[in-house]
């Protein structure tokens, strides 16, 4: 009971949390001289979706770990803002080495957001006379390391700075606490803060399975390896670690585990990895098994295995589809599903699935093979492609998948008439870069039709303008209705680009903003 409301009230919390807040976590509870860790695992599924897997462990009376688990899918709709309420602090990496500084891992990027109290972004901060900058610092008594800028003038609701280490964290692993702080139009000051990890000692677990995918079978099994590695993602040697490490593993889903607890051992002159494998054994359903690994003062790892079923419907898909009329063709994609829309094979018997045009007043045909035969197979599904070509007028192309005793599917392919140019969208990604002359931020401009269909055969020209003349445009390359070309700066400031067509075609947005944020 004591395990299940501490899964609960870190669920709580996490949801209480601002989106881009939550992330991995771990602590230690003392209740009634029983020690409970409590870690938090997060999977960022989409841009707005992320997974929370939970685990609560413990010793029982006879030393045995004992675990209770829980997991949640938490979904980020953001909206127009209302009134600034808060400030957000977070990070692109909550641990850092700490030497060597020239290492790209030996920093992190922080992002501090101005948003209302339901956590959506004031994109137009800055255009009121009383909002101001946002300030950075480092609120620890032992600084472990720098802050690019201190004061920063937030662009779209956001500011950057960059926390390097300056290598003199001498123990183990050392703890930074930065602060970002805000005033309000109504005076009030807002701040939140983030823990920056400093060391060259372990900070995740990584796992990695083989086979990633295989049927559903109580004989079937994958071997799950963790291994402890550093900032850099780079696994370390038993002698880098520093302590012995024991690692509990959960499993949520349709496996079950060879144990769920292992120890890697320091040991000062050993070279091996630190790393030692588990078995996770299939319960003989098909399904997803998410294996969670935690241990203190470490980011939890996980990864998903896929337990396979037999065939039970057969996919079939068309790209591009709408298509056009001067389109050269449609790559039609056909595979076999299981009950859980996982790609699989036949178990028992291969299965044959062919194709037909059963309704077509665009003319065309579908290109050969049109019809294949799938394996029996203890892996993942195989996927078969042919074209649909040859159309010579506008309408519709129904084709039909059959076979192996499963429902037909089919797919209709729209032909419409050919592309006409609309507008240009103009995108920049990233949008903040780091003012070194290294880093760079990809400009690009699409030409769309009317229906948001890219045009392809476009052949007027494309130009971008950076105002003021900050940074240095570079690889300009246009194919295919798309134009790009990189930009970067050794200045701090700003750059409006805008982009323009040999034909006036509109451009959405009519500018966008690159900002260059300074480096220590």
């Amino acid at each position: 009971t004591v395990a299940t409301n501490y899964a609960q009230e870190a669920m709580e919390d996490v949801k209480n949390m601002d989106f881009e807040k939550i992330a991995p976590t771990s602590k230690s509870v003392i209740n009634a001289n029983r020690k409970y860790r409590i870690d938090v695992n997060v999977s960022l599924e989409s841009t707005n979706l992320k997974k929370v897997f939970t685990v609560v462990s413990w010793k029982n009376r006879n030393g045995i770990t004992k675990t209770v688990e829980t997991s949640m899918l938490v979904h980020f709709t953001e909206v127009f803002a209302s009134e600034p309420a808060k400030i957000v602090l977070f990070t692109e990496s909550y641990s850092i080495l700490n030497s060597p500084i020239s290492s790209e891992y030996a920093s992190t990027k922080l992002t501090a957001v101005i948003k209302d109290i339901k956590g959506n972004t004031i994109i137009d901060w800055g255009e009121e006379p009383d909002e101001g900058n946002i300030s950075f610092s480092i609120i620890s008594t032992d600084k472990f390391g720098t802050l690019s800028d201190d004061v920063v003038t937030p662009i779209d609701g956001r500011a950057y700075t960059t926390f390097t280490s300056n290598e003199s964290m001498s123990g183990i692993f050392g703890i930074n606490i930065i602060e970002a702080s805000v005033t309000l139009p109504n005076g009030n000051v807002v701040t939140d803060t983030i823990t920056i990890k400093i060391t060259n000692g372990p900070v995740k677990i990584k796992l990695e399975a083989v086979p990633l995918t295989i049927k559903a079978s109580t004989t079937n099994y994958s071997t799950i390896t963790a291994s402890l590695i550093d900032a850099a993602g780079k696994t370390l040697m038993k002698k880098d670690i520093f302590t012995d490490v024991e690692i509990t593993f959960s499993v949520f889903g349709e496996g079950n585990l060879s144990t769920y607890t292992i120890t890697i051992p320091f040991d000062s002159g050993n070279e091996d990895p630190a790393s030692d494998i588990i078995i996770l054994n299939s319960t003989g359903n098909p399904g997803l098994a998410s294996v969670v690994a935690t241990a203190a003062d470490l980011e939890s790892g996980k990864i998903d295995v896929r337990f396979l079923g037999p065939p039970v419907a057969i996919s079939i898909s068309a790209n591009p589809n709408p298509m056009y009329f001067d389109e050269a063709y449609s790559t039609i994609t056909v595979s076999l599903l299981d009950i859980n829309g996982f790609n699989t094979n036949p178990t028992d018997a291969p299965i044959t699935i062919s194709l037909a045009l059963t309704d077509y007043d665009t003319g065309g045909s579908l290109e050969e093979p049109s019809s294949w035969e799938f394996p029996v197979s203890n892996s993942e599904g195989g996927i078969k492609e042919t074209k649909f070509s040859g159309q010579s007028s506008t309408g519709k192309a129904i084709i039909t998948a059959s076979g192996g005793g499963l429902p037909e599917a089919t797919v209709t392919i729209n032909v419409i008439s050919e592309l006409v140019p609309d507008h240009i969208k103009l995108t920049a990604s990233p949008q903040n870069v780091k003012a070194d002359g290294l880093e760079l931020s990809t400009i690009k401009a699409t030409v769309y039709d009317i229906s948001g269909k890219i045009v392809t055969n476009y052949t007027g020209t494309i130009s971008f303008i950076k105002t003021p003349d900050i940074g240095t445009f570079s690889d300009y390359h246009f194919a295919n209705g798309v134009a790009t070309v990189k930009l970067s700066s050794s200045v701090a400031g700003t750059a409006t680009i805008t982009a323009s067509s040999s034909d006036g075609l509109d451009c959405v947005p009519a500018e966008i903003v690159v900002g260059f944020y300074g480096v220590p």
